[in-house]
């Protein structure tokens, strides 16, 4: 993989190995340069590439500097703190980069080489996740006018939810929610083997339905 990115570097240089001369040049003189201006991948790759790890104890992300106790990246809202952490200097970046890899040792390498895959990033294991497990859990536990009981309000919320996938027909459809599908890791999140990354991305439209439905008049939700 060095030697990969080793050759982009003489390609962004227009030169070739050694002494070998330029890479590629016409008659005319021009020499002819390549350079690699960006890499893009899910929270897994960017590891790979040198990132903070999201299984870490405390910084997650290196492109802010949320965490899971103080500056939790769970908080969505516009005043959660870690959005002020987001803009940084190119030397601030760099410090985030947790280990060495041939690309960020490129002499191109700047902080807007990465760009997140933001489908994958979204979805079953992102911030969809934690949206859905939060707005349904919430529900399950506290809206008393889906039912009398945990069981009920659930029970309540599929039917909801299968009369909404039927007019809206996504291209994948969430199976009727467990209880025991609502897991928590310091967060709710849909969890187990019948929840699934794309059910869990076409879900949102509904949950998004179910705020409007039993939030709007709460405040603060």
């Amino acid at each position: 993989m060095g030697l990969v990115f080793s050759d982009f570097e003489m390609l962004a240089y227009g030169s070739g190995l050694g002494s070998v001369g330029p890479v590629a040049q016409d008659d005319d003189g021009s020499v002819w340069k390549c350079a690699l201006l960006f890499g893009k991948g899910d929270f897994e790759q960017l590891v790979h590439w040198g990132h903070r790890s999201y299984n870490a104890k405390s910084n997650i992300c290196s492109s802010c500097d949320s965490d899971r106790d103080r500056t939790p990246w769970t908080d969505l809202r516009l005043t959660a703190a870690w959005r002020a952490t987001t803009s940084c200097t190119h030397a601030q970046y760099l410090n985030r980069i947790d280990k060495q890899h041939p690309i960020s040792k490129s002499t191109f390498f700047n902080k807007f080489f990465f760009r997140y895959d933001l489908m994958h990033c979204f979805d079953h294991h992102g911030i969809s996740a934690v949206v859905a497990g939060s707005v349904l859990m919430k529900l399950v536990r506290d809206e008393h006018r889906l039912g009398d009981n945990q069981q009920a309000r659930l029970d309540n919320i599929n039917v909801q939810m299968k009369l909404f996938q039927d007019v809206q027909r996504p291209s994948s459809r969430m199976p009727t929610i467990r209880l025991a599908d609502l897991i928590v890791n310091k967060w709710w999140e849909p969890g187990g083997t019948i929840i699934k990354a794309a059910s869990t991305r076409k879900l949102i439209p509904f949950i998004s339905h179910l705020t409007h439905l039993y939030f709007d008049n709460e405040g603060n939700e």
